[in-house]
């Protein structure tokens, strides 16, 4: 079975695809809500809109003239410039925006609801307080991915709050900009870390938000001991295991990488904030893809999941990258939950993997002496 790449809007039809390209896809890159939000809106907006949360550039490029898009994902901003150039349409850097860059002044909003609230929230309240007031907002949501308190949450931003009928299995509603807001936003947040002595910031959606991750802090009881000069925090988050190598390694270069904003801006401020006067490397793009650099050592807790899809492969990508950044005798180090089977894939990379540590829940794998043949190419 082929994964769809054209999406047929009445007479139109458009051709989106999942960036970077895989052999065998097997998500196509738009859902229902990017449906429902086309069917209901697209005959309708004035313009300029402002698209939130658009994945693959689906709705976007639909509209295609006079849009604007707001987005914490860098992958999200080469999938729309890709999938614009299949199109035969222009992606102009000045139509996008990151998460704390300033807003566009526009007469509607269309909003994926992304899986984290924490990120939903930061939008609802920037939206809300920079927006005229009256500007509509539309929400748009596949109903198995409905969070049980979305409503409650959209009523603390918006008013005049209105659930529109569903289609495409999914649902969507819409509300207005007050034009103020009566709170201050309740981001960035702060998370414990008792081995740096630090509470370090999180910016909204940055994955382990308000509490550290048990799979990073498992990998933190067992850091690596070797003669690293320059180590990279791939998918790094807050940055929290590229400062604790910092800390326990105080002459290495350390290199934060990850495809999120507001974790290259989460890791930078808690760089600064730990090891003020000293340099370090931030790379916002996919894993590290196009990185000019080299290492010794990469630490690794990889994602599963690109937004509400579950897909074990991501790590793959993040494997080949590694497996290409690292020096001849450099270690990859990864934790993983143990029922992914990451241990199998690491060997199409690698030559030795070994396990450094197991527990009930996690394993912590190291990955040496890289392998480079066509039967390992992504």
């Amino acid at each position: 079975m082929h994964t769809k790449i054209h999406l047929q809007l009445d007479e139109r039809r458009i051709t989106l695809r999942r960036h970077p390209l895989r052999q065998r896809e097997k998500f196509q890159a738009w859902d229902g809500a990017d449906r429902y939000m086309l069917h209901h809106r697209m005959k309708h907006f004035l313009p300029p809109l402002l698209v939130v949360n658009d994945e693959f550039g689906a709705m976007a490029l639909a509209v295609s003239d006079s849009v604007y898009l707001w987005s914490d994902s860098w992958l999200s901003k080469y999938n729309w410039q890709q999938n614009a150039k299949l199109n035969r349409q222009q992606a102009k850097d000045a139509q996008w925006r990151w998460p704390l860059d300033s807003l566009p002044q526009v007469n509607e909003v269309w909003l994926k609801v992304p899986k984290e609230l924490a990120l939903l929230r930061f939008q609802l309240h920037r939206l809300t307080a920079e927006l005229a007031a009256g500007t509509p907002v539309y929400l748009a949501w596949l109903d198995k991915h409905l969070p049980k308190t979305l409503v409650s949450i959209v009523r603390q931003y918006l008013e005049g709050v209105d659930l529109l009928p569903g289609r495409f299995k999914a649902h969507g509603l819409v509300g207005f900009a007050r034009g103020v807001v009566s709170e201050p936003s309740p981001f960035p947040t702060k998370i414990d870390v008792p081995l740096l002595h630090a509470a370090l910031l999180a910016h909204a959606g940055v994955f382990a938000q308000y509490q550290l991750d048990i799979g990073t802090r498992f990998m933190l009881e067992h850091l690596p001991q070797g003669n690293y000069k320059r180590i990279v925090d791939l998918a790094c988050g807050t940055g929290v295991l590229g400062l604790a190598a910092a800390q326990q390694y105080p002459q290495s270069h350390i290199c934060f990488a990850d495809e999120s904003f507001m974790a290259i801006a989460s890791a930078k401020a808690n760089w600064d904030a730990l090891f003020p006067g000293r340099s370090a490397e931030f790379f916002l793009g996919n894993g590290l893809m196009g990185w000019q650099g080299n290492a010794d050592l990469i630490l690794l807790n990889p994602p599963f999941h690109q937004n509400h899809t579950v897909d074990a492969d991501l790590a793959l990508a993040l494997f080949a990258h590694a497996r290409a950044a690292l020096t001849d005798d450099g270690e990859l180090w990864v934790v993983a939950n143990q029922h992914l089977g990451h241990e199998a894939r690491l060997r199409r990379y690698f030559q030795r993997v070994q396990v450094k540590a197991r527990n009930a829940k996690f394993v912590l794998l190291c990955a040496a002496e890289p392998k480079f043949s066509k039967n390992t190419a992504t």
